[in-house]
């Protein structure tokens, strides 16, 4: 009589484990309105200043796709999906977002990204960059978008732009520099322990001797205590 009990607990208790399964990790799926069925993209992660593949995807007849990680970002990353001939499209992700974009087949690169602030924050900088106009201008807008950047991957996306195959900001240059140190500054106070916050100060430090900095490698970037951050959240 216990064990007969016994085995209708046991597959309750099975259930209702299922029923609670997390999603496996972050995700991004959307559409591409006038591309062909089967047209593949290329989704690829930033690694060390390289695009690496992590994965091809082909269209469905109605444009759709999907692609979801096999387990959650450890760190903030920066992907792309590219269709060859027609652009590329730059997301975040981090945790377990889940990232939606856009697209038409002839402007592929001018998507929407929409899921999460700092993907929205993506698809602004690149708006902006995509318009034009006066470089200092744009540098100084980016600028603010850097020091309002509390994530760090945004900041550190905005400083590894290039634009017709030139850097945005040279941390070689004085100006760049001073930008560097900012993007430094972000990860110091928000992720400290993120090693692209290592790699960022190394060129900031790097850029100052290069000026003729003699103190530069002995100076530290200071960041005030902030105490608790107020977090927005918007899911």
């Amino acid at each position: 009589m216990t064990m007969k009990k016994t085995y209708p607990l046991l597959a309750a208790l099975a259930l209702a484990a299922g029923s609670c399964s997390v999603p496996a990790g972050w995700s991004v799926d959307g559409a591409v309105d006038g591309a062909p069925q089967g047209t593949k993209i290329a989704l690829e992660y930033f690694s060390n200043g390289r695009w690496m593949l992590v994965d091809s995807l082909a269209l469905e007849a109605d444009g759709s796709f999907g692609y979801v990680s096999p387990k959650p970002a450890s760190y903030p990353e920066i992907m792309r999906l590219t269709i060859a001939g027609h652009g590329s499209v730059f997301f975040p992700v981090d945790s377990v977002d889940d990232i939606t974009v856009n697209a038409c087949y002839g402007n592929f690169g001018l998507a929407c990204v929409a899921g999460t602030p700092a993907a929205e924050a993506f698809c602004r900088v690149d708006s902006m960059i995509a318009a034009g106009g006066d470089r200092m201008a744009l540098q100084r807008s980016l600028v603010q978008t850097i020091t309002a950047d509390t994530t760090g991957i945004v900041a550190y996306y905005i400083v590894s732009k290039t634009v017709d195959g030139m850097p945005l900001f040279d941390s070689a240059e004085s100006f760049g520099n001073r930008v560097y140190g900012a993007a430094a500054q972000v990860f110091a106070q928000y992720l400290p322990d993120d090693p692209r916050g290592a790699a960022l100060r190394q060129a900031y430090f790097a850029g100052r001797r290069n000026q003729g900095d003699a103190a530069a490698a002995d100076t530290v970037v200071e960041v005030p205590a902030t105490g608790h951050i107020n977090i927005v959240r918007y899911d």
